[in-house]
């Protein structure tokens, strides 16, 4: 019963970070799809509304720049679990290893000496995923701006 639980925990990880790269992959092409379209046409615009366009690009540079700040962020946990080995562990002390009587028991010595190890890595892990969070956040504010931005952009060039 536990590897099936354990089994579909993994699947479920796994949607998570499909579903994460899949939404964070949108927000890129929106963003940059606004960038391109909008640097273009500030190029060939002028009025006072230009402003508007400057700032949709800047909200757009600012998204961009926090969304692969995510990508880096997510790179870099997953760079620091598949770089764990023994050796990144706390030692545990030769006179205590020997007190070990069994396997099961050596592997309780072990976590014993490395929970704080251990809590610490996920103490560092945890920071990570709640300033990717609030990034995160910021970029759907961002999003909800310029999406405000072109409809004034768009009723300013038609009210012109």
């Amino acid at each position: 019963m536990i590897d099936k639980h354990s089994e579909y925990q993994r699947r479920l990880i796994d949607k998570y970070k499909e579903s994460i790269n899949v939404y964070w992959g949108a927000l890129l092409t929106i963003n940059g799809l606004l960038l391109t379209f909008f640097s273009l046409a500030s190029l060939s615009s002028s009025g006072r509304w230009i402003i508007l366009n400057y700032f949709l690009v800047g909200s757009c540079v600012l998204s961009l720049w926090l969304l692969v700040w995510n990508f880096k962020t997510i790179k870099k946990n997953y760079q620091d679990i598949g770089s764990y080995t023994i050796d990144d562990m706390p030692d545990v002390p030769e006179d205590i290893l020997k007190t070990a009587q069994t396997e099961d028991g050596m592997r309780e010595l072990i976590s014993e000496h490395t929970a704080e190890w251990r809590k610490a890595n996920i103490k560092k892990g945890g920071r990570r995923q709640k300033y990717m969070m609030i990034r995160e956040n910021i970029i759907e504010g961002l999003l909800i701006a310029e999406t405000l931005l072109v409809v004034l952009i768009i009723l300013a060039k038609k009210c012109s």
